[in-house]
């Protein structure tokens, strides 16, 4: 049993698509719930009002985006999402599961686009208003494994694939190699989990972190 602490935590859940962040995400908060703990499950794009409208032109644009504007979108978006749900609920001792948060930008347009990473660290930086996480989880998923996967979770999910998932192997090789040139800068906060698992083992193996992060903070 995980004692209350009162004071605010947040936890990011990293990995490229189909690595199973949102299916984790919602099982890590109805665990929290379970206990009693005061929680919050929000997400990057698309957590506001304004998130939502962002979220759609960057998933599903139809017009070619510029990868330099395609970083400022989601600053945008994050500035915005640190604004009105992650700062006011931390400010009120909760805890915060993020589904993707600045992380997934380094990765993706600071090693998939190219995009400076000085540049999107300065963006960071103004768009997190100095609110650091308190644990990164990345769920990593072998690159060779995409296709076959994509494949599969287009089928039962029956929607749409966006700009991201379109994308060829090549750009998803250099996103994970991304996420764990991160983790590797900051053992103390990233653990790094096999997500090529089963979902209960890998939720078993994201419950012993949460805890542990949770006793120490």
């Amino acid at each position: 049993m995980i004692s209350k602490k009162n004071k605010g935590c947040l936890i990011f859940l990293e990995g490229s698509d189909f690595s199973g962040k949102t299916t984790q995400s919602e099982l890590l908060f109805k665990y929290l719930k379970q206990q009693g703990l005061p929680v919050v499950k929000t997400k990057e794009p698309g957590a506001t009002n304004l998130g939502k409208q962002i979220r759609q032109i960057l998933l599903f644009s139809k017009e070619k985006i510029d990868c330099k504007a395609e970083a400022f979108l989601f600053s945008a978006d994050r500035s915005e999402h640190y604004n009105k749900i992650i700062i006011p609920n931390l400010n009120k001792h909760k805890i915060v599961i993020s589904d993707r948060n600045w992380p997934s930008t380094i990765a993706y347009q600071g090693f998939g686009r190219g995009i400076s990473l000085r540049l999107l660290d300065y963006l960071r930086k103004e768009a997190t208003y100095g609110i650091k996480p308190d644990l990164i989880i990345f769920l990593d998923i072998i690159p060779s494994d995409y296709i076959k996967v994509c494949k599969q979770r287009q089928e039962t999910r029956h929607k749409k694939l966006t700009r991201f998932e379109q994308e060829k192997l090549d750009f998803h090789k250099k996103v994970r190699r991304g996420f764990l040139y991160l983790a590797n800068k900051d053992t103390k906060h990233w653990k790094i989990i096999n997500a090529n698992q089963p979902v209960d083992k890998v939720f078993q193996d994201i419950q012993k972190i949460v805890d542990y992060t949770l006793k120490h903070i």
